[in-house]
C-alpha cells in the first residue's frame, strides 16, 4: 500500500524555472505521461513523435516554464505562453503532474508560483482551456473559485486575472520570483 504524505507536512518543493538545457527531461516528463493524461495535458492524442517535435520546438524566450525535480526527474511542469502577438499581457497555461506525484499539491504549488510570476511581470490575465473530460483540473479550478467562462462540447476556458485573484498567489511577502 502507498501513503502520500500531505504537502503541508513535508517541505515545500522547489520550483525553479526550465531552460533550453531542460528539453531532455521535459521530453522524458511528456512521454512518461499515458495516453489520457497526454490527451488532457495537449487537448489531442499525441504521439511519440509528435511529443518530440513539440519540445524540440518550445522557445524558452518567449515561453517560460516551471517546474519540480525530485531524484533527477520532472514530475511537475507549468508553461506559460503568450496567448496572441496582438496581447502580450494575456497568457496561456499548460499544467502536468506526473502520475507518480499527483495529489501531493504540486500542480497548486505551480498555479500559486505562476500567478505570482504573472502579477509581479504586469500580465493582466492567465487563459486556460482543458477538456470537459478532465475532472481532475475541473475541479482544480472549482477549488480556486475559478468559473469557467466558455463552455464547448469538449473544451472549458478559464480566465484569471492575477491582480484580482491574491488569494491564489503567493503573499507579497513571498520572495520576489525570478524571470
Amino acid at each position: 500500500m502507498r501513503y502520500t504524505i500531505p504537502m503541508s507536512s513535508v517541505a515545500t518543493p522547489q520550483v525553479m524555472r526550465l531552460r533550453e538545457t531542460h528539453r531532455v527531461l521535459l521530453l522524458e516528463h511528456y512521454r512518461q505521461l499515458d495516453q489520457a493524461s497526454r490527451n488532457c495535458r495537449f487537448g489531442y492524442n499525441v504521439s511519440e513523435n509528435a511529443l518530440a517535435s513539440f519540445v524540440a520546438r518550445l522557445d524558452f524566450n518567449k515561453d517560460v516554464h516551471f517546474g519540480i525535480i525530485q531524484e533527477q526527474r520532472l514530475v511537475a511542469v507549468a508553461q506559460i505562453s503568450p496567448v496572441n502577438p496582438d496581447y502580450p499581457n494575456t497568457l496561456e497555461l499548460g499544467i502536468s503532474v506526473a502520475t507518480s506525484a499527483r495529489k501531493q499539491g504540486y500542480a497548486l504549488h505551480l498555479w500559486r508560483y505562476l500567478t505570482t510570476y504573472a502579477a509581479q511581470h504586469q500580465k493582466e490575465a492567465i487563459h486556460m482551456q482543458y477538456l470537459a473530460e478532465n475532472k481532475a483540473m475541473a475541479s482544480f479550478c472549482a477549488k480556486r473559485g475559478l468559473i469557467p467562462t466558455q463552455y464547448g462540447s469538449e473544451r472549458v476556458s478559464v480566465w484569471l486575472n492575477p491582480e484580482f485573484n491574491t488569494e491564489t498567489s503567493y503573499p507579497s511577502s513571498h520572495a520576489s520570483i525570478q524571470a
